[in-house]
């Protein structure tokens, strides 16, 4: 009886070991391949999310500061000029940052300390990037007239947001109909981020609170 259960435990051959084996490699490749275009998709979406977050942060934080765009000379009688040069794809405006109720500034060699307080927006394109950045322009005096114009763009502004297809300034009046930069009530801004799968655009519309005449 124990010869005879013996004799019937038989094992795999070579060939079922082979084919078990090349079953087993194919479902792990097969899984594997799952896995990694799964990590991709989510890679991708995830890096969407967090360019298109940083772009909106970005656009709230230039709000706010256009929203206080404050008068040239407010302290001389002339709360007009409010925005310092503006077209569709530059704009230059001032934030009282000291109180004395104008825009100014000075030169850091002749006023030790001081602080410039004219602040511009506009696209610049970071060394080695195939994509414009939304940068920040501040602390360059040497870019800005003593009148308060903006002359020019320094090279290395302070990047807000990066990978933007596109920037565009509209200036409107109260009724939201397009005018003159000089007697904008409201700008519209629209952002337009870029990434790998498409574009999306944001956009959002301020109000000058301190706006005369």
């Amino acid at each position: 009886m124990k010869e005879r259960l013996l004799k019937s435990e038989t094992g795999f051959t070579l060939a079922e070991l082979l084919v078990t084996i090349l079953l087993m490699t194919a479902s792990m490749f097969a899984l594997y391949a799952v896995f990694d275009m799964s990590l991709r998709v989510f890679k991708v979406g995830n890096d969407k999310v967090e360019t298109v977050q940083n772009a909106r942060v970005g656009l709230e934080w230039m709000r706010r500061e256009i929203r206080a765009a404050y008068p040239v000379d407010k302290a001389g009688g002339d709360g007009r000029v409010l925005l310092a040069q503006s077209n569709s794809e530059l704009i230059v405006f001032g934030n009282d940052l000291n109180g004395d109720r104008r825009v100014e500034c000075p030169d850091p060699a002749v006023v030790p300390g001081s602080r410039c307080e004219l602040i511009g927006y506009g696209l610049y394109r970071p060394a080695g990037n195939s994509t414009d950045a939304l940068g920040r322009y501040s602390r360059y005096r040497s870019f800005f007239t003593e009148a308060g114009l903006a002359r020019s763009r320094p090279a290395y502004p302070d990047a807000v947001a990066e990978s933007i297809g596109s920037l565009t300034f509209e200036y409107l009046s109260e009724n939201g109909a397009p005018v003159d930069p000089a007697s904008a009530r409201m700008v519209r801004i629209t952002l337009e981020v870029v990434a790998d799968e498409g574009s999306q655009r944001l956009t959002t519309t301020v109000a000058l609170r301190n706006r005369e005449g």
